[in-house]
């Protein structure tokens, strides 16, 4: 996929939009999760072709106790 599609653009933008209030309001608040994924924009479909193998190095950083349950 070369370009994003304008369907792509606007999902960016509600998922940007969410993301910006959550980190604003300092998480969640008062909303439920599942009111909060309803916000977000529906899964769509994909073209397998769009699919690209990559290798990624991912580093995982997290707050000392916070894997404690």
């Amino acid at each position: 996929m070369d370009e994003p599609y304008e369907r792509h653009l606007n999902d960016i933008e509600i998922y940007l939009d969410v993301l910006t209030e959550l980190l604003d309001n300092g998480g969640v608040g008062g909303e439920s999760a599942a009111h909060l994924v309803r916000r977000l924009p529906p899964r769509r479909g994909f073209d397998a072709e769009d699919m690209a193998v990559c290798e990624i190095e991912v580093l995982l950083v997290m707050d000392r106790g916070s894997s404690d349950a």
